[in-house]
C-alpha cells in the first residue's frame, strides 16, 4: 500500500481512534460540555412527536443541524428497541426522557463521522484545487492533528455539522470554479448549500465570500455590470439562497430570532463602542487579538505555517489566495471585531477557519518542499518534525479526556450518600439529579420557563414509578433576577459548589449566604482538591501545550458542605 495512493486511509483511520477515544467522557453528566444537549434533545422531540419541525423555544439553534441529527438517532434508537433492552417503544420513550443524557453518545459519535468525512472533504477540495496528493494529503494530516477541530469532533455541539455543510459547499464552490463553462446547476448548488450552512448556524452563510470570489475570477475579463449586475446565473443562485433562507427560519424560527438578535446587538456594540448585553466594556483590542491567541495556542505549527504561506499562494497562485481568504478574512472579522470586542470570545468558535487554513498551509510546505535553497533531506527532516510535533495536542487532549471524572464520582456519592427528600443547594453545576414533585413545582410555578420535558414528564408520573433517590433541587443559575424568599427560606441541607482554576472564591462567596462553613464539608472530589489547584475546562482548556499535562481529573472541582440544623 503506497502511501500516495493509500495516505489518506491511514490519516482517517488514525484520526478516527483519536477523536473516537473518551466517547463516554462524563458519561450520563450533562451541562460539563456546553451546549451539548440542544440539537440532541430537539432531534428527540422530532422523533417523539412525529414532525420534521424542530421549532422549539429550547431550540436556539438553527434547525439543519437536527436534521443530520436525525437519521442517526433513528438507528440509534431503532436499534435500542431490538435489541431486547426495551419491551416496548413506550419504554423506550420514557427511557429517552427521564435518561436523555445517557444519549450524548451518539451526539458525539455523529460529530467524530462528520469529522472524519469533513478531512476527506479536505483531500478532494486540494485534489480539485492543486491535482497534487502531496498537498492534498498535507491539508488532510493538518487538520485531523488541530486540537480545536479534535475538540469539536469529540463533542455534540452545533459546530461539527457547521464545519462539515461549510466544506461541502466549499467542495462545489472549488468544482464550480475548475469547470472551463459553469452551467446553471453549477451556481445553483453552492448557492443551496451556502443556504443549508446558514441553516445550521447564522455564520455558515459567508461561504457564500468564496462562492462570489470565484464567480468574479470566472469572469474577470468582463466589465463589473457584466459580472455582478447582469449574470442571470448569479440572480437565480441569489435567489436559490433567499428561498432557503426563507424556510430556515419557517422550519425554525426560535434559532433565527436567537441568533438574529445576538448579531444584531453584536453589531451595535461594534457601532456605538458601548456595553454588551453581559455588562461587559467594547474591547476592539480583544476582538482583533483574541482568535489569533487561540489559534495559536491549540495549533502552533499550523498558525504559523499557515501564515508563512500566504505569500507564495498570493504570489503564485492568486486565485486561489482570495477564494479560501475571502472566507477566512471574512470569518475572522465577524468572530473577531465584531463579535469578541463585545463578548466573552470562546476557542472553539474559531473551528471553521481551520479547514482552510490547513488548505492554505499545506500548499506552503509543498512550495518549501519544490524549494531549491536548502538539500531535500534538510527540508524532509523539518516537515517530519513539523508533522511529528503537531501529534503531541491531540494525544495529550485525549489522555485528559480519559483522567477520572470528578463530577461521575460526586454525582454517584450523592445518589448513595445523600438521604432522598433532602433539600440541595445547587452553585455552578448541573448534575443529573431526580428533582421532587416540590422542587419541580416551585420551577414551573416560579420560572416556567426552564421547565424541562424530563421534569413535565415526572410531574405525569405515579408514585410508584417515580424515580429515587429524589432531591428538592435549588440550581441558582436558573433564576437570574433572583431567587424568590419563598424558595430561599426553604430550610437547605446541603450545598454543592464547583469551580475552576481562580473560581473557588466566587462560588464559596455565593454559597455562604446559605450558612455553610469550612468546618460543614463532608466530601471534596477529587479528593485532594484545593481552592488554588489546577482544574480546568477541557473544552476551553488555555494554554493546552502546557497545561494539558496538568489535568489529573475531568470537570470542575466539586465540594459538598452540609448546613448545620
Amino acid at each position: 500500500m503506497s502511501l500516495s495512493k493509500h495516505g489518506i486511509i491511514y490519516i482517517l483511520a488514525g484520526f478516527a481512534i483519536l477523536a473516537l477515544t473518551g466517547l463516554f467522557y462524563n458519561f450520563s453528566v450533562i451541562g460539563t460540555i456546553g451546549d451539548e444537549t440542544v440539537l440532541m434533545s430537539a432531534t428527540l422531540k422530532m422523533i417523539a412527536e412525529k414532525t420534521l419541525r424542530p421549532a422549539y423555544p429550547t431550540n436556539y439553534h438553527m434547525p439543519i443541524g437536527t436534521y443530520i441529527y436525525l437519521p442517526f438517532f433513528i438507528l440509534a434508537l431503532a436499534f435500542l428497541r431490538f435489541s431486547g433492552l426495551f419491551s416496548s417503544f413506550d419504554e423506550l420513550k420514557e427511557f429517552g426522557i427521564l435518561e436523555y443524557p445517557k444519549l450524548l453518545p451518539v451526539a458525539r459519535f455523529i460529530s467524530a463521522v462528520l469529522a472524519i468525512i469533513s478531512i476527506y472533504l479536505v483531500y478532494r477540495i486540494c485534489q480539485k484545487l492543486f491535482n497534487n496528493v502531496l498537498i492534498s494529503l498535507l491539508a488532510s494530516f493538518l487538520l485531523a492533528t488541530n486540537m480545536t477541530f479534535l475538540v469539536l469532533a469529540h463533542f455534540g455541539k452545533v459546530w461539527m455539522p457547521q464545519i462539515f455543510v461549510i466544506l461541502l459547499a466549499f467542495y462545489f464552490i472549488t468544482d464550480f470554479y475548475k469547470k472551463d463553462e459553469p452551467k446553471l446547476k453549477d451556481y445553483i448548488v453552492p448557492a443551496f448549500l451556502t443556504g443549508v450552512s446558514f441553516g445550521t448556524h447564522f455564520i455558515g452563510v459567508l461561504v457564500y465570500l468564496p462562492f462570489l470570489a470565484a464567480h468574479y475570477f470566472k469572469n474577470k475579463n468582463k466589465r463589473f455590470y457584466e459580472i455582478f449586475l447582469a449574470n442571470k446565473n448569479l440572480w437565480l443562485a441569489n435567489l436559490v439562497l433567499v428561498l432557503v433562507m426563507l424556510a430556515v427560519f419557517y422550519l425554525n424560527p426560535y434559532g433565527f430570532i436567537n441568533y438574529a438578535s445576538w448579531s444584531t446587538s453584536a453589531t451595535a456594540d461594534v457601532l456605538n463602542q458601548g456595553t454588551n448585553l453581559e455588562g461587559g466594556k467594547f474591547d476592539l483590542w480583544r476582538g482583533i487579538s483574541a482568535y489569533a491567541v487561540f489559534l495559536f495556542d491549540y495549533g502552533h505549527a499550523l498558525t504559523l505555517i499557515f501564515l508563512a504561506s500566504l505569500i507564495p499562494l498570493f504570489l503564485r497562485r492568486r486565485d486561489l489566495f482570495f477564494i479560501p481568504m475571502s472566507f477566512i478574512a471574512g470569518y475572522y472579522f465577524v468572530i473577531g471585531p465584531l463579535i469578541a470586542s463585545s463578548a466573552r470570545p470562546a476557542p472553539v468558535y474559531a473551528g471553521p477557519l481551520i479547514p482552510f487554513m490547513a488548505i492554505i498551509a499545506a500548499y506552503g510546505i509543498h512550495e518549501f518542499y519544490q524549494s531549491g535553497f536548502i538539500s531535500k533531506k534538510i527540508k524532509i527532516t523539518a516537515i517530519f518534525a513539523v508533522l511529528i510535533f503537531s501529534l503531541y495536542l491531540p494525544i495529550m487532549l485525549d489522555y485528559a479526556i480519559l483522567r477520572p471524572s470528578s463530577v461521575v464520582e460526586a454525582d454517584s456519592w450523592i445518589r448513595n450518600n445523600i438521604p432522598s427528600g433532602s433539600k440541595i443547594v445547587n452553585i455552578g453545576l448541573t448534575l443529573p439529579f431526580n428533582e421532587n414533585r416540590e422542587s419541580i413545582g416551585d420551577i414551573k410555578k416560579y420560572n416556567p420557563e426552564f421547565l424541562t420535558k424530563r421534569q413535565n414528564y415526572m410531574l405525569s408520573m405515579d408514585e410508584e414509578n417515580y424515580p429515587t433517590p429524589n432531591y428538592y433541587i435549588l440550581d441558582t443559575g436558573i433564576y437570574k433576577d433572583g431567587i424568590p424568599p419563598e424558595i430561599s427560606g426553604r430550610g437547605f441541607d446541603y450545598v454543592i459548589i464547583s469551580w475552576h482554576s481562580g473560581g473557588y472564591d466566587s462560588a464559596l462567596n455565593k454559597a455562604k449566604s446559605y450558612g455553610i462553613q469550612d468546618k460543614n464539608l463532608v466530601r471534596m472530589f477529587p479528593s485532594d482538591a484545593t481552592p488554588d489547584g489546577f482544574s480546568d475546562n477541557i473544552e476551553a482548556i488555555r494554554k493546552p501545550f502546557f497545561n494539558l499535562r496538568k489535568v489529573t481529573h475531568n470537570g470542575p472541582a466539586v465540594a459538598i458542605y452540609k448546613l448545620p440544623k
